[in-house]
């Protein structure tokens, strides 16, 4: 009797080596070879038409009512796509040339606050981005967002000073010193300005 229960063991072991030779599945396999994860690059360059962008030696001679533009291109040489932000900083007042008009208006001398009295207004690629009648001061130290710009791509950037028509004697020879900086971070930076 115990033969009987071993010799349908060994049948049924025999069967199924049997029978798993006769299913067969279809199957297919694809191969992604050499792939490369690599860190892309942000990278701008400003130019203005001279082909630099050093001090703009911004209109020595600039007098009220009368408009001043300068223009700068930025290029993204990096590989992805970024949102590029403008900063005035680093901004200082003084009061540059005595004349003897501006002593007859203010005779201490101690009015120097030109950049009150500076309208600044920016535009890209023809678009608004800091409406006209916002003055220098109170611009300064605040990150103007300019837009996107792909790899590859450029933005031209016109920005304009304007010195009120009603500024007076008191700020003949005064001056406003500051840095213009643009700063490029990647698009999806949730930090972004900093």
């Amino acid at each position: 009797m115990k033969k009987l229960p071993v010799s349908l063991l060994v049948l049924g072991l025999v069967a199924a080596v049997l029978g798993a030779g006769t299913f067969a599945y279809f199957s297919d396999v694809e191969t992604s070879q050499n792939n490369v994860f690599a860190a892309g690059t942000v990278d701008i360059e400003v130019t203005d038409s001279s082909g630099s962008f050093n001090a703009y030696n911004i209109a020595l001679t600039a007098l009220p009512g009368e408009t001043y533009w300068y223009n700068t291109t930025v290029y993204n040489n990096g590989t992805s796509t970024v949102d590029v932000y403008l900063k005035l900083d680093n901004l200082v007042d003084s009061g540059g040339l005595t004349t003897e008009p501006e002593l007859a208006a203010n005779p201490a001398n101690d009015i120097n606050d030109l950049s009150n009295k500076t309208y600044v207004q920016v535009n890209v690629d023809g678009t608004d981005k800091l409406a006209a009648g916002t003055t220098l001061n109170s611009q300064a130290g605040s990150w103007l967002y300019l837009g996107s710009l792909s790899s590859g791509a450029t933005m031209h950037v016109n920005m304009s000073l304007h010195i009120d028509s009603a500024t007076g004697n008191a700020y003949q020879g005064d001056k406003s010193t500051f840095d213009v900086t643009f700063k490029a971070f990647q698009t999806n930076d949730p930090n972004a300005p900093y």
